[in-house]
């Protein structure tokens, strides 16, 4: 039997707490992530049919995000993947890339979270009250929302028919045409795009953490530190990069 949502509202409220974030604020996921310390964070390209995953046992988790998704549903996929690292049981899930499809109980618990969890019922209204002409929900609206709160369209469809701001008819309507309207409204196209392909396979988190720790504590040879961040794609850290840093 799925969760009811307050009871999804108040454990996304409380993951909120335990991230040190507030009840309403934009949420930085990527680094509210990295500070967890438990947690490895895999960028890959799957097909596009999977959002991500998450594989956990008792010592770490790996949660792995498809590269060629758009940053907002990247986003959206890393809460879900909360959502089984906090309050699931299973050591493995698949995140399908589909809002609409016949999903099993813990999958739908999980998108009703990451959508509290990236956008608070309180935030959402704050900013719906103070930005929106005579309180209609049209696309400037939406367009300003999603980018504040740095949800996906689909993410934010979906809630605002659910909480009943939108009809079915304006849902199909602000489902095309998606970039071009962040665009006309000053907006950049970030939220919309998918990872660049030099950077579409990479790791973050913990198991760069315990290289460097394995390699400084003389437990693995500098060659091994080198291959085990060459497993993991950081060949930037074994060769450099050739951005040019900036000190300001």
């Amino acid at each position: 039997m799925i969760q009811s949502d307050y009871t999804l509202l108040t454990r996304a409220f409380e993951t909120r707490i335990r991230l040190g974030e507030d009840g309403i604020s934009p949420l930085d996921i990527f680094n509210a992530v990295s500070l967890i310390g438990e947690i490895t964070l895999v960028f890959y390209p799957f097909s596009p049919k999977l959002s991500g995953m998450c594989i956990k046992d008792t010592k770490s988790t790996v949660i792995a995000l498809n590269s060629t998704s758009t940053y907002g549903r990247q986003r959206f996929t890393l809460a879900h993947e909360l959502y089984h690292f906090f309050y699931d049981n299973e050591g493995l899930t698949l995140c399908i890339n589909d809002f609409e499809s016949d999903k099993t109980d813990i999958e739908k618990e999980a998108d009703i979270f990451a959508s509290f969890l990236l956008l608070p019922p309180m935030g959402l209204k704050q900013f719906i009250e103070k930005h929106a002409l005579n309180k209609i929900i049209d696309e400037r609206l939406i367009v300003s929302i999603e980018n504040h709160f740095e949800i996906s369209r689909q993410a934010l469809l979906v809630r605002l028919r659910k909480e009943e701001l939108i009809q079915t008819s304006e849902f199909e309507k602000y489902t095309s045409d998606i970039t071009r309207s962040a665009l006309r409204y000053g907006f950049s196209n970030k939220l919309y795009k998918p990872t660049s392909e030099t950077q579409q396979y990479t790791t973050l988190g913990q198991y760069v953490i315990l290289a460097e720790d394995l390699f400084k504590q003389g437990t693995v040879s500098k060659g091994k530190y080198e291959e085990l961040l060459l497993e993991a794609f950081r060949s930037d850290i074994v060769y450099g990069t050739d951005v040019i840093e900036l000190y300001d």
